[in-house]
Order: structure tokens, then sequence, then C-alpha cells
């Protein structure tokens, strides 16, 4: 837990005290934030569980997943109508992201209709409290490998539109990514990375990125996944 320093300040002709808050700003300590504050740290059964325990469950929550970065693109949904099957399709507007199995290569991955909804976006729990923002903030860009679509999406998602801040950056260790993967990408953005996959043709190839790009392992890619890629490229979302 975390010790509360107080300090005083003079407001107004009077002393207000103030309480340090979980992510570096101060807060009135008779504040209603300061007050629910205090009463996690207190009352929260989770927070009264040993660090390395909350640690295993956060784990489990956020972590052991392929988070692939998407940009526009169309949803798939089958429906039934008089008797009939049809297939509609939905606009995607924007940036949107899919969790998928850790062990997976997500530019051959399919989903049905129902799994793409199950793993749309990213589990969090930095919006719930301040502790808990603290103590899980980075933990799902280092517990999960990330996948852009394209190096234009790349681009546009960070460099662009800037939609991670530099730590979170930072912390990410595992990247999948595809032929367009450049050393000058990592050396510019993630200056913490460590393992990089990378998808060719027919193969997709591990390096370890601390080792000077050594190459770890050989994956050859199933004839279906080949011709599956070959034909569609990378999918915009994934298919039925």
């Amino acid at each position: 837990m975390d010790t509360i320093s107080k300090t005083k300040k003079v407001r107004r002709g009077y002393i207000v005290e103030y309480i340090e808050s979980s992510i570096s700003r101060t807060i009135p300590s008779r504040s209603k934030e300061a007050r629910t504050w205090r009463r996690n740290q207190t009352e929260c059964l989770l927070f009264r569980l040993p660090a390395e325990l909350r640690m295993n469950i956060y784990e489990l929550v956020m972590g052991r997943h392929t988070i692939y970065i998407q940009h526009g693109g169309y949803q798939y949904h089958k429906v039934l109508e008089n008797g009939k099957r049809r297939l509609l399709s939905y606009p995607l507007h924007g940036f949107h992201c899919t969790r998928l199995p850790l062990t997976v290569n997500p530019y051959v991955t399919a989903l049905n209709s129902d799994e793409q909804r199950a793993n749309r976006g990213q589990q969090l729990l930095n919006n719930i409290c301040r502790e808990l923002y603290k103590e899980t903030a980075e933990l799902p860009y280092k517990w999960n490998t990330w996948s852009f679509q394209s190096l234009h999406v790349l681009q546009d998602f960070i460099v662009k539109e800037k939609r991670l801040p530099l730590s979170h950056l930072q912390a990410i260790n595992t990247i999948f990514a595809q032929r367009w993967w450049d050393a000058c990408v990592e050396k510019l953005l993630f200056s913490g990375l460590k393992t990089l996959f990378r998808d060719r043709s027919r193969v997709v190839n591990k390096y370890d990125v601390e080792h000077d790009y050594a190459l770890i392992e050989v994956h050859t890619k199933p004839k279906s996944q080949t011709f599956w890629q070959y034909y569609h490229g990378n999918p915009p979302y994934d298919f039925l």
C-alpha cells in the first residue's frame, strides 16, 4: 500500500490539508475522492491481497493475448430471413482492436461473428479507480503481443494521432509484424522491444531484438494459411 503523504497549503486565508493521490496529482483531503481513496486502501478485498497474487489476477484478466490494431473495414454477420441465410456487412469506422489467442498469427486468423463481438476491444482496469490505474496502466502493454494491420495504420495510430503515451510505448516488449517492419521503427517508437515475430510469405520468424535480431525460431505456415493470405491480404476485420 502507498503511504499517504500530506502537505499544507494556504488558500484564501485558511490552511487546506492535501493528500497525495496515486496518479501524481494532489486532491483535498476532505474531498469525496480522498475519502474513496482511503476507503479502498482498507476495505477493498482486492487491495488487501498480497501484491504477487494481485498481479496473477491482473495477468489472467488483461494478459496472454495478441492485440490486433486495425482501421476501418467491415464486420460480417449471418442472419436468417424468410428461411434463407443472408450475409450482412457493417462498416467499421476509425481504429479498433481484436483480442486474439497469444499463439495465433493475426494476419491469417478468421473469427466468426460471435467471436468478433466477444473479443473486440481490450480488457482494462485502469478506469475503475486511482489505485488500479497506478497498478495496471502499463501491464496490458507488457503482457500482450501487439500487432498492426499495416505500417500505415501503425504510423497513424502512434505518430499522427498519438493514441499511446510514451510510457505505454516503452512498455511494449513483443510485436507481431510483417515484411514492412524496419529496425528504424523499433528504435524510434518501441525502445523496450525484446521479441519480434515477423510474418513472411511462407514462414513466421521469431527474433531476439536484444541480441541484434538473432533468429530464435522459424514456423512454417500451413498451405491453407498461405493461400488465404495471398488472396485476401490482411483482414480489415476478421472474416466469418
